[in-house]
């Protein structure tokens, strides 16, 4: 595992050793990709520009940040950091014939299966919700329900169907997945252990595999007000970057939601789905992606968002120590203090304020029609309270499966749903205090009653949810499958029996 500093420098200033390493990488990557840059560029002539790839403005921009922009606090970037990070920034750049041909492989190969209707995406689940919220172990309970379709963080990070199928009769033959986690766990500091259940064989954060393919996930090393432009969970604030990055967001997920659903078909029989009463099972995807929620909802007019909602001040504290213990960069060190506690305070505020707008929109469902004889499926946003989920884990699920409709079918006498058996009564407990790295908001320069007060509204709308509130109440299993037909038509076109 590695180690991490707890003081700040003044400057920044990489190790001449690792600059003359990222020179020699350079040499290798483009010796390598030079020769495959032809085919991509066939390639993406005949499938497009894959979304895992960013585009080349993209990459001038940054270039010309990197040699102009200067944080407004301490440490301050030097000469030495500048060439470090556009040496990052080309290596990205001479990557893409690589990735790009690794992508349109899976066009070449399976495009024809992928585009089927077989594989439409129809009801997906999508947990968004703020970083240190609790998503991650809420989305763990969902996802290990038999009808739900989660793809991992590892099927993300390689989003390559060849590969997917590959692997079980080449390096999985040799390589166990225990292996393969803790040589992962491996390049994470204790300290990020100690606040995040690290496990690649199941769901994560997506967005932060998105940003990866991108470069995005660099901003931070440029300061905090690039950070704030570039890397905001809730907004582009960069609006020249805003059609094609939630256009190519939306493309990465439908395509490997495909994929993964092409892998549940033909890896088993599927079983009818008895959770939702559909034959096929859900995709599920988490993450903080809330500046990309509108293409989503878009593109999948019958998904469930899900949101756990969390005392902002908490939370905030909680994050702006979980990212100083993930260098983006560990030849640069962890990011500095000041610039995490800036970016995330600006960022997190307006998440706050967007999050709660954006899941009081509305009616879940409404009527076609004033008679009222039929329904018209319309995205369902569904808020929970990480206080009721660590109090009452069964009313909070329960809550969860009827507002997001994985309902089992089945109701006790109080006409509460009945939660499948894989959910758990009680949490497992882990470690929610005394971490190595833990610094307090007065620590960080934020002034704790100040920031309440900014969110005094987002405050008075997380207590307001409840897990005695259910918006919506499956009446009988009847009822679920005629919701879950309409949907089907909604998002296909076709009319199907369930």
């Amino acid at each position: 595992m590695i180690s991490i500093r707890t003081d700040d420098p003044p400057i920044i200033k990489p190790p001449l050793l690792n600059v003359v390493g990222k020179v020699i990488e350079l040499g290798i990557v483009v010796a390598i990709n030079l020769p495959l840059l032809p085919a991509y560029l066939f390639t993406t002539l005949l499938y497009g520009r894959p979304p895992t790839v960013p585009r080349l403005r993209q990459a001038v921009r940054y270039l010309y940040l990197c040699l102009t922009v200067q944080s407004p606090i301490p440490p301050y970037l030097t000469i030495r950091a500048r060439i470090y990070i556009a040496l990052l920034f080309v290596i990205k750049a001479a990557q893409i014939p690589i990735w790009g041909l690794a992508w349109h492989l899976d066009e070449i190969l399976y495009g024809r299966a992928l585009n089927a209707s077989s594989v439409d995406i129809v009801r997906p689940i999508f947990v968004i919700s703020a970083g240190r919220s609790g998503s991650t172990q809420i989305s763990r309970y969902i996802e290990n329900d038999p009808h739900v379709a989660a793809p991992s963080i590892l099927h993300c990070m390689f989003p390559y169907l060849w590969l997917w199928k590959s692997i079980p009769w080449t390096l999985g033959r040799f390589v166990t997945p225990e292996y393969v986690t803790e040589k992962i766990k491996g390049l994470l500091s204790a300290e990020a252990l100690e606040r995040h259940e690290m496990d690649p064989f199941k769901s994560d954060t997506f967005d932060a595999v998105f940003w990866g393919c991108h470069y995005n996930f660099r901003a931070l090393a440029l300061g905090p007000d690039v950070a704030y432009e570039e890397l905001h969970m809730a907004r582009i604030v960069n609006q020249a970057d805003s059609p094609y990055m939630e256009n190519d967001f939306g493309r990465l997920i439908d395509r490997i939601g495909r994929k993964y659903l092409l892998v549940k078909q033909t890896g088993q029989k599927m079983k009818k789905n008895e959770t939702a009463g559909c034959t096929a099972p859900r995709l599920f995807i988490k993450g903080h992606f809330l500046w990309a929620a509108n293409e989503l909802e878009r593109r999948y007019p019958d998904a469930s968002f899900l949101t756990v909602v969390r005392e902002p001040t908490s939370r905030i504290r909680s994050g702006i120590n979980f990212m100083r213990v993930q260098p983006p960069e560990p030849a640069m060190g962890p990011a500095p203090w000041m610039w995490l506690s800036t970016w995330v305070r600006r960022c997190e505020v307006d998440y706050c304020n967007i999050e709660m707008e954006w899941y009081s929109r509305g009616q879940l469902r409404k009527k076609s029609d004033d008679a009222g004889s039929s329904t018209v499926p319309i995205a369902t946003r569904c808020a929970v309270s990480f206080d009721d989920f660590k109090a009452d884990i069964e009313m909070t699920m329960k809550k969860v499966y009827t507002e997001c409709g994985l309902t089992t079918g089945s109701y006790d006498s109080g006409n509460q749903v009945v939660l499948p058996p894989h959910m758990p009564h009680e949490h497992t407990k882990r470690r929610r205090s005394g971490y190595a790295v833990d610094k307090s908001l007065e620590d960080l320069g934020i002034d704790e009653d100040e920031l309440k007060v900014e969110l005094g509204d987002y405050i008075a709308w997380c207590k307001s949810i409840s897990t005695s509130h259910s918006t919506i109440m499956v009446e009988n299993n009847a009822a679920e499958q005629d919701y879950c037909r309409s949907l089907h038509v909604l998002a296909t076109g076709k009319d199907t029996e369930y």
